[in-house]
């Protein structure tokens, strides 16, 4: 995420519009006097983000200048190719505060989202981490850096630190490569079963089964050739039978 502009109305230190151009900015330092606005520029910013404060998670009224009627932040930042503006905003009404919904809008291309948690949610994956790994990594409040690398458990810690290096894509080809790795083992397994059902020595297998056929080819001619004799023995004694019939017929007739 690369800052553009950061236009500032009514927080703290900046009661009347400001607006600051990051244009073209590799780097800068924020310079001034105690009071002068130097923290409330990243507060901002902050804000802007995640709805929160650089000294508190709390989105209240804490930030609002004590004179202001409204406080309002816009900033314009880049991510990759694309640019969008997130527009935040605080109303002081007769019982207290009162939150305008936010808007994000993408402005290369026709794009907005309106409402908390779409925004927020829009936000975080464009920036990659959430406001908490945001304020450990990139507007380092004092002590939270420290906190980071000493206080935080283990497993906070790690969740920082794969927002930071946005390991989430890196994990989620693990997953797809162990869910490959299964189904691997799984096809490995099912050859294997298959190549018991084949002969170790194929070449002996198939002289063997040429034999085979050959014997069988020479039973079939054998049948055949028994079949046929049995056949002409058949004939044969129908003829006799017919013969034996005839002198039967004449014997009677004498």
């Amino acid at each position: 995420m690369r800052p553009i502009s950061l236009t500032v109305e009514g927080l703290r230190s900046f009661r009347k519009e400001t607006r600051i151009d990051f244009t073209d900015r590799n780097q800068l330092a924020i310079i001034g006097d105690t009071g002068a606005g130097k923290s409330s520029i990243l507060d901002a910013i902050t804000y802007a983000l995640y709805r929160q404060t650089t000294f508190s998670k709390q989105p209240n009224q804490e930030l609002m200048n004590a004179s202001a009627m409204q406080m309002r932040v816009v900033l314009t930042f880049a991510v990759a190719s694309e640019t969008w503006r997130v527009t935040r905003a605080l109303k002081r009404t007769k019982g207290g505060f009162e939150s305008v919904p936010p808007t994000l809008q993408r402005l290369d291309v026709v794009e907005s989202l309106a409402g908390t948690a779409d925004v927020a949610a829009r936000i975080q994956r464009l920036v990659g981490l959430d406001g908490d790994a945001f304020l450990r990594t990139v507007i380092l409040p004092q002590g939270n850096f420290a906190r980071l690398l000493i206080a935080d458990k283990p497993t906070d810690r790690s969740t920082v630190l794969r927002q930071v290096w946005q390991t989430d894509e890196l994990e989620a080809v693990g997953e797809v490569a162990g869910q490959r790795a299964t189904e691997a083992k799984a096809l490995r397994v099912g050859l294997q079963m298959a190549a018991l059902q084949y002969p170790q020595d194929p070449k002996s297998h198939l002289a063997t089964l040429r034999k085979n056929r050959t014997a069988r080819r020479k039973e079939a001619a054998k049948t055949e050739r028994d079949l046929d004799e049995v056949g002409a023995a058949a004939t044969d004694q129908q003829a006799a039978d017919n013969e034996k019939a005839l002198c039967q017929g004449v014997l009677r007739d004498i």
